[in-house]
């Protein structure tokens, strides 16, 4: 009898642990690779404002008008800051962005250029290793498709946010 309570209950055990994690984690992962599928569905220039106004909300960063720049034509680069300091921003638009030494080593130097005190990269992309280790070494701060989506999902116009929160639920169940 006891071998049966032991069998019944170890079942039990793995189908409870089964469902959390289909629940809890492949939810949040799919929920995660929807919303970066959404912004990258988005216009650059939205998906450039989104960046600008998560930055002003959660680091109290404001626009600069770059000096450089002679026309008033937006673009995925822009300078912040916060009063004393100044960051170049540089948003890659799109999933299949794979950023690799070149692009950090670049923003770095244009940061370098425009004196300000660092740069951020941010994509719905990957970072690759190397990159992240050129980051490192040229005061450049990345964000990409994993750290990404959870500073970005409550800015995301509220129907998108339910559509993909309702396919990663229907997902999981």
């Amino acid at each position: 009898m006891l071998p049966w309570i032991l069998a019944l209950l170890s079942a039990l055990l793995t189908c409870t642990l089964a469902t959390v994690y289909l629940w809890w984690f492949k939810r949040r992962r799919t929920e995660m690779q929807l919303g970066l599928q959404a912004l990258a569905g988005m216009h650059w220039r939205e998906f450039s404002t989104l960046i600008k106004r998560m930055l002003r909300e959660q680091r109290g960063l404001r626009e600069l008008q770059d000096p450089s720049e002679e026309s008033r034509e937006p673009s995925s680069d822009f300078l912040l800051s916060d009063g004393p300091n100044t960051w170049r921003v540089s948003c890659k638009h799109g999933l299949a962005y794979r950023i690799g030494t070149a692009a950090v080593n670049e923003l770095g130097a244009a940061a370098r250029l425009a004196g300000a005190k660092g740069g951020m990269l941010i994509t719905e992309g990957r970072v690759e290793r190397d990159g992240l280790g050129a980051a490192e070494k040229q005061a450049v701060e990345v964000i990409d498709g994993p750290r990404l989506w959870p500073l970005l999902q409550p800015y995301l116009p509220v129907d998108v946010d339910t559509r993909v929160r309702a396919i990663a639920r229907h997902e999981a169940l």
